[in-house]
């Protein structure tokens, strides 16, 4: 097995770098901070994968952060979370439809 990491972020040729990174590979781990939530990018790399035939997996990374910076009770935490994963499941389903 063979992994390739691309990191895109707050770069001007954004799109056409996705573009390439997606013709090259056989999936998509998409990282979504679980503070700022679902941005630009992460709109511009589903909706790549998608046109890619890829099957993106969705990575929730800095959950600590809701519980020590935010200070989220944890219903409030996984409330953030649920938002996330609906909103990315939203992007994924447009382009199919």
């Amino acid at each position: 097995m063979c992994v390739l990491l691309f990191v895109f972020h707050h770069y001007m040729d954004f799109c056409s770098k996705v573009s390439t990174a997606a013709r090259l590979s056989d999936g998509a781990l998409v990282l979504v901070d679980a503070v700022e939530g679902v941005q630009i990018q992460t709109h511009a790399v589903l909706r790549q994968a998608c046109i890619e035939k890829l099957t993106p997996c969705l990575v929730l990374n800095k959950i600590d952060r809701l519980i020590c910076e935010l200070r989220m009770s944890p219903m409030q935490a996984y409330t953030r979370l649920i938002r996330i994963v609906h909103e990315v499941n939203r992007i994924i389903e447009c382009p199919r439809q």
